[in-house]
């Protein structure tokens, strides 16, 4: 008997005036949460009865295998359509949840997981206008939520919604709690309320019964809609005294109604879980398929076809109370059964997860856990395989479990260990992964088993991928130098070795670790494996970090590439990309490496994930910071520090500081500079740089004394430094704090080291600052014989003599010289931009905005604050940050087009093409001067102002010979 729909207008208007937004573009998700048995299933019918003009796929979540909701959903897809088909076939990772056989286990997880994340976004959002319905959420496994939560916020722009219904206080996401708060914040609630007695008498009317039970009836169910529907189907005639107050009494009370063979046959139902396959139910009960079909026909207030071949009990609560039912013998009984009926059909090739057997045989009684360990160990594989490593961690740690009860022997629990170490990794946990790691490799050294005590060494580090290598780590250093005097693999051992030279930075002697990196591609190029090659001759590029190898280095990068691009390996393609920029850069070769950094960028964004993508704003910082256009490289700064920040990155965090230190100090930003001395002195300083840069820092915000003492302390430490990637800026660093502090017996040493270096750039880090040619800090030490005479700006034929503060150099003829010197000869003057241009006269072209694009613009900004309104009631951080960065360009566009007095702009007019003009100019002089000298670089960029009126105007008086 089909009952109808009441007390359920607003929640169902609710759902339609997301349904009606989603058709319009704006789409979203929708989470229907209440009690078990309130109508949240029977809601979401509904509305997908409803979803006119939208594609519907409907996935539930159950235990079992790993992303099976959205294996239905891929599936679900790709039958549907031809071109959402090719994106599915055309993606390893969509492949694999559809069916394909998934390849091993990926190299780096975190790019394969976010791929994964972006190509099933990509799939659904092209499947649009969607309607997606996801049924019992409470079930589903972490990794399923936590592409959900990565999918949801792309869906605000698109014509998709995801309407999911989940049970009341069952959230248990396996510990990871974070993840239902986040779907919980992305998501709008509707709450279905226990129906009221005028309700339930409206029932009651519609299947010709008599209301007068309704105050009963209402009583004795609280509401509950699932026990008002099956006490009116269920034919009772008082129905004041039928009602059942649980769903258990009520389904004890209609299996004592049916013949043994349909009460054991539903009993082995309940075993399979809400859902089950009649195939299998008729197997587990050794009774013909039509038999079971007829049983499914004939107990239709419990159970009803699903899809072909698939059935399904009316309720998850009618399920629970067939399953607890069962005596606990006879339900161990009937799990043993189970797995036994599932392990022939997964030999057969069917579609069976390792892990529905693996479930099956952790209820099936102490008998049963030494195989139950083999399959919770296969499920977490295949978990690995399809890239949901939380379900990996979850089915590991239950074969662990096993493993520890039968007693198993060491190598068998390290194999365990090891997969659980890497599986913990990629699911983010790395402090949880390194105590399983290390535990996994003690038992691998009793086992005897080198090869897996040298897995776990390289997953404590950083994992195969390696792209950021954990330091100063003793026992991860242990475990590397054991695996590697012992019997492993070729290509292993060269990986082991490799990682090993890399671990000892900080810790060992720079020719001990260039002899183990050697030593390394020595290896891995007799293996033949390619994978082992580019990590090695990182390694090398890691060794050989310092000045005298630039062109070496330049070489093996340029290898690892080629690796990459040969295998179709993105993230080596990126670690040789970042490689061959650093030394491009260190040799001067500033537009071969912006060339580089475009390149890493394409890979970069086609790749996507923060790890890699952070580097890309760091670099544009770099470049900004290089031409002296300080707000650019804060703008990329806070890009940088936010991306890594998402990615975890430690090399993130030390470069975006060291290009907020080096763009305070060049800006001329005195309190900034204060915050980052005060904040140095908190952090620990390993090594003999940090020492260094403390030295410059002090002398930086005017503490003269404290420098040089620093200094003093520094002098003997320098002659033992290895010339490794931290030397040339390093001493560069020495020679500006002295240019600072004054002459000082340091000068000597620093001198006559870089003089052989003079060719060379000094590059903080891995393109954090851009410092300019060591020749230029040369120059700083020239301890003058005389006192040095006044500042001088003059030209001598072709070239500058520019001195200030003692500090000589030499540049080429440039206009934007001879505009400095008219400035620096008239301090405190404006001087019109035109008059700097000698006065030429040039013929108006147009407004530098149109009418109409200014009447576009600025409707764009009303549409702009519409939409920024729109994001903050959302709480859509992401979308209002990117509103914020359109609503600046529109304005600064706008503000262009207008000059003083608010009169339009025109592009072509004389004193508007000489602003245009003698702006750039200056501030390409100022850079090139910079480059010379750092400290007249920033005191220029400080004093010097551009417009349509120049001026230099010194916070100080100084005084120039021009």
């Amino acid at each position: 008997m089909a009952l109808p729909l009441v007390a359920r207008s607003g929640p169902l208007a609710q759902i339609a005036g997301h349904l009606s937004r989603t058709r319009a573009g704006r789409g979203g998700m929708v989470l229907v949460a209440g009690a078990a048995g309130i109508g949240k299933t029977r809601l979401a019918d509904e509305a997908a009865a409803a979803a006119d003009g939208l594609r519907v796929v409907h996935t539930w979540c159950s235990p079992g295998g790993a992303l099976r909701p959205w294996t239905r959903v891929v599936r679900a897809l790709a039958a549907a359509d031809h071109d959402l088909a090719a994106i599915v076939h055309g993606s390893a990772q969509l492949a694999a949840l559809a069916g394909a056989p998934p390849a091993t286990g990926p190299r780096d997880p975190a790019l394969a997981r976010w791929s994964l994340s972006v190509e099933l976004t990509d799939l659904v959002t092209a499947a649009a206008p969607l309607l997606l319905v996801v049924d019992d959420l409470q079930d589903a496994d972490t990794s399923s939520l936590l592409l959900l939560a990565d999918l949801v916020p792309a869906l605000r722009s698109v014509a998709v919604l995801v309407l999911a219904t989940a049970r009341d206080g069952e959230h248990d996401w396996q510990g990871r709690p974070e993840v239902w708060g986040s779907l919980n914040r992305l998501s709008e609630h509707v709450r279905p309320q226990p129906l009221r007695e005028a309700d339930v008498a409206e029932l009651l009317s519609a299947a010709g019964l008599a209301s007068s039970a309704a105050q009963a009836v209402t009583a004795r169910t609280r509401g509950n809609p699932l026990l008002i529907c099956e006490l009116i189907t269920s034919g009772a005639t008082d129905l004041a005294t039928a009602v059942p107050t649980s769903v258990r009494a009520m389904v004890a009370a209609r299996l004592a109604g049916l013949p043994e063979r349909a009460r054991s046959t539903l009993a082995a139902a309940g075993v399979l879980g809400s859902r089950f396959r009649l195939d299998v139910l008729a197997r587990l009960v050794d009774d013909p398929l039509t038999e079971v079909g007829r049983l499914v026909e004939t107990t239709t207030e419990l159970v009803r076809r699903d899809e072909p071949g698939v059935a399904r009990f009316r309720h998850d609560l009618i399920r629970d109370a067939v399953h607890e039912a069962i005596e606990p013998h006879e339900r161990a009984w009937l799990h043993r059964r189970a797995a036994t009926v599932l392990t022939t059909l997964h030999r057969r090739g069917r579609d069976v997860d390792a892990a529905e057997i693996a479930g099956h045989l952790l209820l099936a009684g102490p008998d049963a856990v030494a195989e139950a360990a083999e399959f919770a160990l296969a499920a977490g594989a295949q978990a690995w395989r399809r890239l949901a490593f939380e379900d990996a961690v979850r089915w590991y740690r239950r074969a662990e479990g096993c493993l520890s009860v039968t007693g198993a022997p060491d190598d068998r629990r390290a194999v365990c260990g090891v997969a659980l170490g890497e599986a913990l990794t990629a699911a983010g946990e790395r402090g949880a992964a390194r105590i399983c790691l290390l535990d996994a490799a003690d038992r691998a050294d009793r086992a005897g088993r080198p090869d897996l005590v040298a897995e776990a060494a390289l997953g404590i580090g950083a994992g195969p991928a390696g792209f950021e290598v954990g330091m100063l780590d003793q026992r991860q250093i242990d475990l590397l130098e054991h695996a590697r005097s012992e019997d492993v693999p070729m290509a292993l051992r060269a990986m082991v070795t490799a990682r090993l030279s890399i671990a000892l930075t900080f810790v060992d002697s720079l020719p001990h670790r260039v002899a183990l990196a050697d030593e390394a591609v020595a290896l891995a190029r007799r293996s033949g494996d390619d994978v082992a090659l580019a990590t090695a001759l990182a390694a090398s590029c890691d060794a050989l970090a310092g000045p005298d190898h630039c062109a070496r280095r330049l070489d093996s990068a340029t290898a690892i590439v080629a690796i990459g691009e040969r295998r179709g390996d993105p993230v080596l393609v990126l670690l040789g990309r970042r490689l061959r920029l650093v030394a491009l850069l260190e040799t001067g070769a500033i537009g071969e490496a912006d060339v580089e950094i475009t390149a890493y960028r394409a890979v970069a964004e086609a790749v996507g994930h923060p790890l890699y993508l952070w580097y890309v704003p760091l670099w544009r910082g770099m470049r900004a910071l290089a031409d002296g256009r300080f707000d650019e490289c804060r703008e990329a700064l806070r890009e940088a520090a936010e991306l890594g920040e998402r990615a975890g990155s430690a090399n993130a965090e030390i470069l975006v500081a060291t290009q907020r230190w080096v763009l305070a100090s060049q800006s001329g930003d005195a309190a900034g500079l204060a915050e980052i001395c005060e904040r140095f002195d908190e952090i620990d300083q390993v090594g003999v740089w940090p020492k260094i840069t403390r030295a410059l820092l002090l002398a930086q915000v005017g503490k003269v004394a404290p420098a040089r003492i620093q200094l003093d302390a520094v002098q003997p430490l320098l002659p033992g430094m290895s010339r490794d990637s931290e030397w040339l800026p390093a001493v560069a660093q020495v020679a500006e704090a002295v240019a600072i502090v004054g002459p000082h017996p340091v000068a000597v040493w620093v001198r006559e080291a870089l003089t052989p270096y003079a060719h060379l750039w000094a590059v903080e880090g891995i393109g954090a600052a851009l410092r300019g040619p060591v020749g230029s800090f040369i120059a700083l030490l020239r301890e003058p014989t005389a006192p040095p005479p006044g500042n001088e700006f003059r030209c001598h034929g072709e070239y500058w003599t520019i001195r200030h503060d003692g500090v000589e150099s030499r540049l080429r003829d440039s206009k934007g010289l001879r505009d400095l010197a008219a400035l620096l000869a008239r301090p405190g003057r404006s001087i019109a931009a035109l008059d700097l241009t000698g006065g030429v006269v040039m013929r108006d072209t147009g407004e530098v905005v149109d009418g109409p694009a200014r009447a576009a613009y600025r409707r764009r900004l009303h549409e702009l604050a519409a939409e920024a309104d729109d994001a903050d009631a959302a709480g859509d951080v992401e979308r209002a940050r990117r509103i914020a960065g359109e609503r600046d360009t529109v304005v600064a566009t706008l503000t262009s087009a207008y000059g003083l007095g608010g009169r339009v702009r025109r592009t072509g007019s004389s004193a508007e093409r000489a602003r245009t003009a003698v702006t750039a100019r200056i501030r390409d002089a100022i850079r090139r001067i910079a480059l010379a000298d750092p400290m007249l670089g920033a005191h220029l960029t400080r004093s010097v102002h551009t417009g349509t009126f120049c001026e230099y105007r010194p916070e100080q008086p100084v005084t120039w010979q021009v």
